[in-house]
């Protein structure tokens, strides 16, 4: 009788071991399994949210910089461009200034020129006046030639010193 007492406590443990498995898996197991599952599922996630993102920032890294590449051919090109249409204008200013200087003095030296035949007029004017003034003294006189030398050069003295 204490044998089959010890084999219904042993079926008696045994189902409520089963019981309590059951109630334990219903209960306890299946929310833990869940909340686990939910949990790996949750960092899985972020795992590969973080390694989109790490993805998306390099693709952005590169753009950037292909960008960055782009703007420094850019200004390269552009600063490269000015100089050469500095260089461009500077030799226009310069060709521009030879120009004008080599007018200023073809139109100096014409200048130069009128001023010295207007000058060499001037002169054979006075001269022709000087000739008619002596000619006309040498004249009034009575044609004495010793008188008309004397006159000549009293008037040259007299010119010279004016």
């Amino acid at each position: 009788m204490f044998e089959s007492l010890n084999g219904y406590n042993f079926i008696l443990v045994a189902l409520n071991l089963i019981i309590l498995y059951v109630i334990l898996r219903k209960i306890l197991f299946k929310p833990v399994t869940e909340f686990m599952e939910k949990r790996t599922q949750s960092i899985k996630d972020s795992i590969d949210d973080a390694e989109k993102q790490k993805k998306e920032a390099l693709e952005m890294k590169q753009s950037y910089e292909a960008q960055l590449r782009e703007a420094k051919i850019k200004g390269e090109t552009i600063i490269n461009e000015a100089i050469e249409k500095a260089g461009r204008a500077s030799d226009e200013i310069i060709m521009n200034a030879r120009k004008e200087a080599s007018l200023l003095k073809d139109a100096a030296r014409e200048e130069t020129e009128h001023e010295r035949e207007q000058m060499l007029r001037d002169i054979h004017n006075q001269v022709v006046e000087l000739v008619v003034a002596v000619s006309s003294k040498v004249l009034d006189a009575n044609y004495n030639t010793t008188k008309n030398q004397q006159l000549i050069e009293e008037f040259l003295g007299e010119e010279g010193a004016a």
